[in-house]
């Protein structure tokens, strides 16, 4: 089983590895990041020119034109079409950029995108992305991006791979030059009520590689600052919104259940990875026709994992619909080399939705120690409703508490603690818990399978947790 979580893992992580190894080498306020609001400052309007005619110069000289004028402007593109075929790319912007409403402005592709004149994060790694925001600080909203041709782009440095699909629409990141390792770069941003929407293409049958990419890539530099996403829908594409290499940030995807985000017809829709020292919050989220990994956190894939330092993760009220994956993952891979915990999570008041004929579960926990699990509905077929330490893991220290899985039909059991798991505690509900207990002084109460001993301890340290762990998010 070891093997088969292990290849799980990496294939779960196999297009974001390849995307850039191709070019080089209780209900808490939410976590908060500085609001929408137009601050004062100029406006510069673009139109768009119409009969498919490029509208990158123009936006770029506004982008440029509000640098120069400082922080605060707003760039504003009015209502219509605007075609883009070359990249777009600035460094220090730090004001607006604003739409006539979702639907209504609307950027696109006619042409085919040149992307040999854009990096990503390092300009000297051509990784194709249509448009990158470098330091500063962008909020962009109230628009629509489509991109429907099967292959939009050309001179990419690897066809083999990438086919002519776009790898990355929009990146936020820090410097086009090396520098030297955990250097901090700040880059924040705000998306919020825009639409993504790609198409079908050639890699993963998608035409888009990921929607929105923030952060870095390998430990040259790291990227902080603040990160908002609400009010958005990502559809088709194979990474609706991904980030490695984050240091001291703040991220907030959804908030509330006017401003939570929709992610359909995709694969891996919501990869965080290779944070250090940050708060991050998804909740109140969408996830719709799903193929890998609707949320999947991952620590210390790519980097070192000794060079990481705690992160805090709080997911509440999402909806997943996963289908051959699983539906919420927590992997603390430094934990499993034997570097400490890098994580610490609270899952709580999700509804997990689970189609799958393989080993693939609803909640799933590799190596990640002290998380809290609690009062959630998986429901469905899969291995597993809540499940972790099966791979020769240990992960220690869970805190299970009135989850509803009494609609999953499992292969292994509705909760399953594999041999790596010790000290767990289990606390049933009204409904009915089968739970398959593996592991070492497990504490399971209120369930079909009693063992251990009284939970009250266990009760009371897991809920002094719960409480440090939400403290961090009201203090942002």
């Amino acid at each position: 089983m070891k093997t088969i979580r292990i290849f799980s893992i990496a294939a779960v992580l196999l297009f974001t590895a390849c995307l850039f190894s191709c070019n080089k080498e209780e209900n808490p306020v939410p976590a908060q990041a500085p609001a929408l609001e137009l601050k004062s400052g100029a406006i510069f309007t673009v139109a768009p020119s119409g009969n498919y005619e490029d509208d990158s110069y123009n936006i770029q000289t506004a982008l440029n034109n509000a640098v120069a004028a400082g922080p605060g402007c707003t760039v504003k593109l009015t209502a219509g079409t605007f075609y883009l075929k070359h990249c777009i790319e600035i460094d220090g912007f730090d004001g607006y950029i604003r739409g006539a409403g979702k639907n209504k402005t609307v950027l696109t592709t006619h042409d085919k995108i040149d992307a040999s004149e854009s990096g990503g994060p390092n300009l000297n790694d051509n990784w194709g992305c249509l448009i990158v925001f470098r330091h500063g600080y962008v909020r962009m909203s109230d628009m629509t991006f489509k991109i429907t041709d099967p292959e939009p782009t050309i001179n990419l440095n690897d066809n083999d791979w990438f086919q002519n699909c776009l790898p990355i629409l929009i990146s936020v990141t820090g410097s086009a030059e090396l520098m030297p390792p955990n250097t901090n770069i700040n880059a924040s941003s705000v998306f919020n009520n825009i639409d993504f929407i790609g198409g079908a293409g050639n890699v993963f049958d998608y035409n888009v590689g990921e929607f929105l990419w923030i952060g870095s890539w390998g430990d040259q530099y790291l990227t902080g600052g603040n990160q908002k996403i609400t009010g958005c829908l990502f559809q088709g594409a194979v990474n609706s919104l991904s980030n490695l290499f984050d240091n001291n940030s703040t991220w907030l995807i959804g908030g509330n259940g006017a401003s939570g985000n929709v992610f359909k017809d995709g694969h891996w829709p919501l990869t965080i990875g290779e944070f250090s020292n940050s708060t991050v919050e998804i909740s109140y989220n969408t996830f719709e026709n799903i193929d890998w990994g609707p949320i999947y956190i991952s620590q210390g894939i790519f980097s070192d994992p000794a060079d990481k330092s705690l992160s805090t993760y709080l997911i509440e009220h999402n909806i997943v619909e996963a289908s051959e994956c699983d539906g919420i993952s927590i992997i603390d891979e430094p934990n499993y080399e034997g570097y400490g915990k890098t994580i610490d999570a609270i899952v709580k008041n999700n509804q997990v939705e689970m189609n799958s004929e393989g080993f693939w579960g609803g909640i799933f926990g590799f190596a990640a120690d002290d998380i809290i699990v609690k009062s959630n509905t998986v429901c469905g077929k899969g291995i597993a409703g809540i499940y972790s330490g099966i791979n020769g893991d240990a992960t220690a220290k869970w805190f299970m508490q009135g989850n509803n899985v009494q609609n999953v039909t499992a292969l292994a059991a509705p909760v399953w603690l594999g041999e790596g798991t010790s000290n767990y505690t289990v606390i049933g509900g009204s409904n009915k818990t089968n739970v398959w207990d593996e592991g070492t002084n497990n504490i399971l109460t209120g369930v079909t399978k009693i063992q251990g001993n009284d939970v009250g301890q266990q009760a009371q340290q897991a809920h002094a947790l719960m409480l440090q762990i939400m403290k961090q998010f009201k203090n942002h």
